[in-house]
């Protein structure tokens, strides 16, 4: 045998060696396709090798189921460890066969060869239960009963010092970050709204135009008429008209409230002390937000208007 023979074998070599000596007291050798095989085996160092000369000499050799189950068993292996182990087999039993092919047994030794096989150490049960696996995991599933109940584990599980605590504390962690994002979700849509607000123009392209004092009488109209919210727009675009006859900014019907109010804060003939924030606050929640509180928002800007007419006639003088 060569070294690369596992020491899992030996048993079966000495078994093998046993039956050759014996053969070789009783018998005359002859030559037959095992004992070639044999011999050409004897060159081989590689058990990949090795398979595929036992393969290719398969045709011309005798039924040997043995031998199959052991070729079988290589082919199929899923590792080299497995296929290498029944490579060796299957070289064993070339050796086995080349030993008895080359004598000429008498009744009495073929049954000491039938008697020799028969013994476990020459029979490899891993090649019966490798060539069967299929047909035990199909018996397996047959008595398979589906009233599994998870084992009772035997180890106690030690107390845990960590309490319910834990778990209300993860929910409240949970909870918090869920008002944040609703809170980051709402703060946008509010942006989003005072950005559409910030957009609009104070009038239409088809809105016609009005003087200062148009304007005042159309306010008045419409709080004799209770619309009060179109009344403060109508005090509101009399107050920017009057910071245009001023010059202390032109007014544009193609911008926002707060377009115009940043221009008239950064001009240099606004009069000192007159700020014109609190009202264009106040106009934009009255005719964006909608936010009307009647006759007393009609009032707050006719003082607003005083005040800025006032300051501007001061100013000039």
């Amino acid at each position: 045998m060569k070294p690369w023979l596992p020491r899992s074998h030996a048993v079966t070599m000495r078994a093998a060696s046993t039956f050759s000596l014996l053969l070789l007291l009783v018998a005359v050798a002859v030559a037959g396709p095992y004992t070639d095989l044999n011999q050409r085996l004897q060159a081989q160092t590689n058990p990949a090798k090795a398979l595929r000369t036992i393969r290719d000499a398969r045709r011309v050799l005798g039924p040997n189921p043995r031998l199959d189950t052991a070729l079988r068993a290589a082919v199929e292996a899923e590792d080299d460890a497995s296929r290498k182990e029944a490579v060796n087999r299957a070289v064993a039993i070339v050796q086995l066969e080349a030993v008895a092919e080359r004598v000429s047994p008498a009744s009495d030794v073929q049954s000491t060869i039938r008697e020799i096989k028969a013994k476990p150490l020459y029979s490899d049960p891993g090649v019966k239960d490798q060539s069967n696996w299929l047909s035990n995991a199909l018996e397996r599933l047959r008595n398979l009963r589906f009233n599994w109940k998870p084992p009772e584990s035997k180890v106690k599980t030690p107390p845990s010092i960590v309490g319910d605590w834990l778990v209300y504390l993860m929910w409240t962690v949970l909870a918090v970050l869920v008002a944040f994002f609703v809170w980051l979700v709402l703060r946008h849509v509010k942006w989003k709204i005072n950005l559409s607000r910030k957009a609009t123009a104070l009038l239409e392209e088809d809105e016609p135009e009005r003087t200062v004092d148009e304007w005042l009488q159309r306010a008045d109209q419409l709080a004799a008429e209770g619309r009060h919210r179109e009344a403060v727009r109508c005090l509101y675009l009399a107050c920017l008209l009057k910071f245009d006859e001023a010059r202390v900014a032109r007014f544009d019907r193609g911008q926002t409230n707060w377009e115009h109010l940043g221009r008239i804060q950064a001009s240099a003939r606004l009069p000192q002390g007159l700020d014109f924030l609190p009202a264009t606050k106040s106009f934009d929640r009255v005719w964006y937000g909608k936010q009307v509180r009647g006759m007393e928002d009609v009032e707050a800007f006719r003082a607003w208007y005083s005040e800025i007419s006032g300051a501007l006639m001061a100013r000039a003088a």
